[in-house]
């Protein structure tokens, strides 16, 4: 019996080997070679340039996380980073948004409290100029423990100016101006370069009760345009608009005929810069759309492996179960053989016992839950990364119901031919208990989209009773 084992266990290591596929060459130094080369064009101000490289950066390494290495995770979301940090000069807010939490997600499979600081509060940022002030307190929620003052000096200051801005939109002026008096002082005792906030405070102070106020602070522009050459005309030739009307209404000609000056000047540079904008977007996309579908193609030969596995496994223990019974039925006098009939009768309760405590129904349960035991909700579910069930895995919890239940959820679906394999699906959530919320996260859809699925169900069924009783009612006659 013991070279039985034998033989079967090299026969299953043998089929798992010829499995893994070899291993393809490292990218990873060209892909790192890519991103010093658009960091470069970064530095130039150059995104055009940039972009394509960051992308190149990201297609060359970029697979699931379980298949890359930590090196190579880092500078995936590092080149993401770069990208969100483009689309944010060139206030592209949404493309920011989905760049930096593509970053965010790699950083948090590594814990890198800084890199998962930059990208998160450059998150925030976004959301505040596109004014969904409930995302920007989410997010500042989770950068503000992570802020230290003496460690991470530049994030500290940026956080303090998304705070002071989040003031400023709820007419709250006074807190927003103490709060950019608190980066000056910060930043001028760490010796920084203020221009820039002196401007920023300029800006908000001309569209709140202090207006008179603002005009010092925006002839900062001045000194910004001598000391950094690479300063953006888009936004110097808005700042010359605002300084033209507080000079147009002090009467004062002279200044007013420069600053429109200066604002024509650099109509054409906005102009490009807009041009500038409508590239980005569109190389993006195309990145997109290729990734995507690398993805998907990667899902699918993964689903075909672990579909391969099981197969091998499955051989391999009807195997070993083979040899067993053969052994002991050699041993076995006829009249202590099993009958297998009367042991295969459908039992209700005994089946209901099985299906709560099998392995399966306790993992697909417990995905429900963060590593910290926080509940995963539709609510929270973009930031736990949670992936959905795919159509193998509902297929194969669909399948055990039936083996357990004797049949029944197949005679269910027949019963009621109206049923998809979605709504068959569902039904198997509901035997579980779980909520509307819940299936919403494992199918991947909106809460809105499982209501009308259990409420269709339940007009299919012709009943207005709870869905699950109705479910284990009809499984137990």
């Amino acid at each position: 019996m013991k070279k039985v084992f034998i033989i079967i266990f090299l026969v299953i290591s043998c089929k798992l080997s010829a499995i893994n596929t070899p291993i393809e060459q490292d990218d990873f130094s060209v892909a790192k070679s890519y991103y010093d080369s658009a960091f470069n064009c970064l530095v130039n101000q150059d995104f055009i340039g940039a972009m394509p490289k960051f992308i190149k950066t990201a297609e060359l390494i970029e697979r699931l996380p379980e298949d890359m290495s930590d090196e190579e995770m880092h500078l995936t979301s590092r080149a993401y980073y770069q990208m969100g940090e483009i689309f944010g000069k060139t206030d592209i807010y949404s493309y920011e948004i989905e760049t930096m939490k593509r970053a965010s997600y790699y950083q948090k499979f590594r814990q890198d409290t800084l890199w998962m600081l930059r990208s998160r509060r450059h998150i925030a940022s976004a959301f505040q100029v596109m004014r969904e002030y409930d995302s920007v307190d989410y997010y500042l929620k989770q950068i503000v423990p992570l802020s230290d003052s003496s460690k991470y000096v530049e994030e500290y200051w940026r956080m303090l100016h998304i705070m002071a801005t989040q003031q400023y939109d709820k007419k709250e002026y006074d807190s927003a101006f103490i709060l950019h008096q608190d980066i000056l002082d910060y930043k001028n005792g760490h010796g920084l370069n203020t221009i820039g906030d002196s401007i920023s405070v300029g800006i908000h102070l001309f569209f709140s009760p202090y207006r008179h106020k603002s005009k010092p602070y925006l002839l900062k522009m001045y000194r910004k345009i001598e000391t950094d050459p690479n300063v953006s005309m888009y936004h110097i030739g808005g700042i010359a608009s605002f300084l033209s009307q507080l000079y147009e209404e002090e009467g004062n000609t002279d200044s007013l005929m420069i600053c429109n000056k200066l604002f024509a000047e650099n109509v054409h540079e906005m102009t490009e810069e807009i041009s500038d904008d409508m590239m980005l977007k569109y190389m993006y996309e195309q990145f997109k759309a290729r990734r995507d579908n690398f993805f998907n193609e990667l899902l699918m030969q993964k689903e075909k492996e672990r579909n391969r596995n099981i197969a091998i496994i499955s051989f391999a223990v009807i195997s070993i179960i083979s040899v067993v019974i053969v052994m002991k039925t050699r041993r076995k006098s006829k009249s202590e053989e099993i009958n297998i009939e009367d042991t295969a009768v459908y039992n209700y309760e005994e089946a209901w016992k099985i299906f709560e405590q099998s392995e399966m129904v306790k993992n697909i349960k417990s995905m429900l839950k963060t590593d910290g035991g926080e509940k995963i909700s539709v609510k929270n579910i973009e930031e736990c990364g949670i992936e959905k069930l795919g159509k193998t895995e509902l297929k194969e919890l669909k399948d055990y119901a039936d083996n357990v239940f004797g049949g029944r959820i197949t005679r269910l679906s027949e019963q009621y031919a109206e049923l998809t394999p979605s709504d068959i699906y569902c039904c198997c959530f509901v035997l579980m208990g779980l909520t509307n919320s819940e299936m919403a996260v494992l199918f991947g859809v909106k809460y809105n989209a499982i209501n009308a699925r259990v409420t269709k169900i339940k007009k299919v069924f012709n009943t207005n009773e709870n869905l699950r009783d109705f479910v284990i009612r009809n499984l137990g006659e």
